[in-house]
């Protein structure tokens, strides 16, 4: 949808769009994280969902005591057309007289993939809140984000906490909060919401292109899958996220008591204690995520470590 940012009243379209939704659109559990926090960081692409979700944030910013802050990441995929989201995006954060911070993707970065891209946007948001000492990031991702990363996520396998992804609100140790407020909104919602409220949206011509597996997914498979079931799969799918999200704490939770030295960054764990852990369900998955989670800790990963 394309428009020109410096034409519209930003502020008064933001409280419009806050006006014509039906009921508080935040994430219950996000929600109850904004109240407690000062300075937030609304990492924004220019894309519909996080243009949304910076409107969203800005018209709710004095009720819920906000101070909101503005982080893009160029990564120079379409050249020219990059550069025009990044001015957008800076242009709505100057008539929201909100500051803004910005990075782009180095010439020097040689295996450029969507693996890459993630991690250096991640990267810069992180030293972005470090910086206008923000405690929260917050992301657009909505409900039809949950299908596609699960199926993403099967299709080379995981564990319950891997499909509980992307979860509302994700803890880390020393680094930002990440929060997702847009998680019960369908992205065809969004945009009709927008479109009535007379708000442009930068549009990625790489979102077109199929032969990247979630454009694949998004345009292709999970039509087709729907049209097979006779249903929605991604409301499904949303409903299973907060299924195994639980799953997932209460696994967690279970391996802190069998194994808390697990979680206080020990160098070694002693394997007395792990063998100790009953065989039968769901101890073997308790065991995993003891394991999983001291080398997390330590490295970083959950391939190193020793147990004595």
């Amino acid at each position: 949808m394309p428009d020109t940012p410096h034409t519209i009243n930003w502020p008064k379209a933001a409280l419009t769009l806050q006006q014509r939704l039906e009921k508080d659109v935040i994430e219950s559990s996000v929600l109850e994280h904004l109240h407690r926090a000062e300075h937030v960081l609304v990492a924004c692409s220019g894309g519909a969902d996080s243009v949304f979700l910076l409107c969203l944030l800005v018209a709710r910013a004095q009720e819920i005591g906000l101070q909101l802050h503005v982080a893009h990441y160029n990564h120079r995929w379409r050249s020219e057309e990059s550069d025009s989201d990044a001015d957008f995006v800076e242009s709505m954060a100057a008539s929201f007289n909100l500051p803004f911070l910005s990075d782009t993707r180095p010439k020097k970065e040689a295996a450029f993939t969507e693996t890459t891209a993630r991690a250096l946007r991640l990267d810069f948001l992180r030293r972005a809140a470090n910086l206008q000492h923000c405690d929260y990031i917050t992301f657009g991702h909505q409900l039809d984000d949950i299908l596609e990363t699960q199926l993403q996520r099967i299709a080379r396998g995981c564990a319950s906490d891997g499909l509980a992804a992307p979860r509302p609100v994700a803890l880390f140790d020393k680094q930002p909060t990440h929060l997702r407020p847009l998680l019960d909104l369908r992205a065809g919602d969004i945009r009709m919401a927008l479109q009535a409220s007379k708000i442009p949206w930068c549009e990625d011509r790489s979102n077109e292109d199929t032969s990247i597996a979630r454009n694949s997914l998004r345009r292709q498979i999970i039509p087709d899958l729907g049209d097979a079931l006779g249903r929605e799969p991604a409301v499904g799918a949303a409903r299973s996220r907060r299924l195994l999200e639980e799953d997932a704490t209460a696994l967690d939770l279970l391996a802190r008591q069998y194994l808390p030295a697990a979680y206080t960054n020990a160098p070694t764990l002693d394997r007395v204690r792990l063998n100790a852990v009953p065989t039968r369900s769901p101890a073997p998955r308790t065991r995993r995520v003891v394991e999983r989670s001291w080398s997390t800790q330590l490295y970083g990963c959950a391939s190193h470590g020793s147990i004595d």
